[in-house]
């Protein structure tokens, strides 16, 4: 009886899924492309036209997977953008199902079942999978992979095979990946040491590295033999310049721009009215360097070697600007995320919001009240996810390997770059340790609660 109400309950939610995921992308269907969307489809034509792993003809430093994934769906389908639309959607109803599914394993179905119509209902996360970008892909693979490595509790090693499999192509989709096996790594010797033998957690670990290595290698060694580093992609050293570019800029007024990453750009100009609330976004200093670099004959992976010099020089002589940018990138990886515009596209940042007199027809009490409000309900989502955590303290082992992948993912992006977007594949997990603690407050607080009213 309880397999098929749990049957019932995934197919619901599929469905619901996929009908959010319709409704928030209902406007870009039949739409052209823009912006980076241009690039993966440009690439992925490259392929399938060319036959060289190039954008417009030119070299490029953007990681394989997802333009492969393109690449796949145009030869059986054709190239159409709302196929891969429809795909993508598809790919969001599956990854809510998998939540509910690990979820319910790890507390049960009342919390299961509200984090997975909290993902699904997540406008931000629907409206990815209907644009041609990554995060749909990269979210769908790290759902999987936290869902494989909580199996691993079954020993069996088809489960660790896989999981490594699965980071392989998440590190193919997205580079920042790739260093998450060495925590990964850590942690199996943290939870096997003195359970089992040594040569056992030797098995364990080979199987790991082989799924990861059988995927990832190939083009790891292609990199490398074209001159780059042992990376996906030659893009990391320009991003860490682009951040000790922006450090230097907002370190010149430290509280300005904290208040305006934390609560906007238009409380920050009351009180600094000098203050620039764009200047976050301002890459000249990697986008003239490219520009000079290859003017001098430098390919691209001779250029993020030369990035990365000049960023770590800049590091050791300023720690203290890198490390208050830092806190500023983790700030923005977690602000809120808005739609904007006639096909409801998300965007990148609010911080500038209300800032330079936008929005004239608006009154002050209405930014204000605005402004703060969407921050009240991510700081409120914030507190349940930290009572989430600090009700399992003693059963933290539940939610460690999200626990390590929330962690490995904050660090990565507020040490390089970040933008809120970079964070929608986290989300998921936000959800389920947030209606962990919303459900433990409940439980703790109903008779206060019930007796206030």
């Amino acid at each position: 009886m309880n397999l098929i109400k749990n049957n019932k309950l995934i197919i619901f939610l599929f469905i619901f899924a996929v009908a959010t995921g319709l409704f928030w992308n209902q406007k870009l269907f039949g739409q052209p492309i823009a912006s980076d969307q241009l690039m993966y489809d440009g690439i992925a034509q490259d392929v399938l036209t060319k036959g060289t792993y190039t954008y417009l003809g030119e070299e490029t430093e953007i990681e394989p997977g997802y333009p492969y994934f393109l690449v796949g769906i145009y030869k059986v389908f054709g190239h159409n953008y709302d196929t891969v639309r429809i795909i993508q959607i598809l790919l969001f109803a599956l990854l809510v199902c998998i939540i509910f599914i690990l979820t319910r394993e790890l507390f049960g179905i009342r919390v299961a079942l509200g984090a997975s119509v909290l993902t699904a209902s997540f406008y931000a996360l629907a409206n990815q999978a209907g644009l041609i970008q990554r995060e749909t892909l990269f979210t769908f693979l790290l759902v999987s992979l936290v869902f494989c490595l909580h199996k691993t509790k079954n020993t069996r090693f088809k489960w660790w095979i896989l999981a490594g499999i699965i980071l392989g192509l998440a590190t193919l989709v997205k580079g920042s990946m790739q260093l998450f096996l060495v925590p990964v790594i850590g942690y199996m010797l943290y939870i096997y040491w003195g359970q089992i033998s040594f040569r056992k957690i030797c098995f364990k670990v080979l199987a790991l590295v082989i799924g990861f290595s059988v995927i990832v290698g190939p083009w790891l060694i292609k990199e490398r033999m074209l001159g780059g580093e042992f990376g996906v992609a030659p893009k990391g050293g320009g991003l860490v310049l682009s951040t000790t570019g922006v450090a230097e800029r907002l370190s010149q007024n430290y509280t300005g721009n904290f208040i305006g990453f934390f609560l906007g750009y238009y409380f920050a100009q009351k009180l600094y009215p000098e203050i620039n609330p764009i200047a976050f976004r301002d890459t000249s200093k990697m986008d003239d360097g490219i520009a000079k670099l290859t003017k001098e004959g430098k390919n691209l992976r001779e250029i993020d070697a030369i990035f990365y010099q000049e960023a770590k020089e800049y590091i050791i002589q300023n720690p203290q600007k890198y490390m208050y940018m830092a806190v500023l990138n983790f700030i923005s990886l977690n602000s809120p995320i808005l739609t904007k515009g006639p096909l409801w596209l998300n965007v990148t940042a609010i911080h500038p919001m209300f800032a330079d007199g936008r929005h004239p027809e608006s009154s002050d009490l209405a930014k204000t009240v605005f402004a703060l409000g969407i921050r009240a309900i991510w700081f409120a989502m914030f507190f349940f996810v930290g009572y989430g955590i600090w009700y399992q303290r003693k059963k933290l082992h539940l939610l460690a390997w999200i626990l390590l992948l929330v962690l490995y993912l904050n660090v990565f992006y507020s040490l390089v770059w970040a933008i809120p977007r970079f964070a929608l594949p986290m989300y998921p997990f936000y959800f389920i340790l947030a209606i962990v603690g919303f459900y433990q407050f409940w439980v703790n607080n109903k008779w206060r609660i019930s007796a206030s009213l």
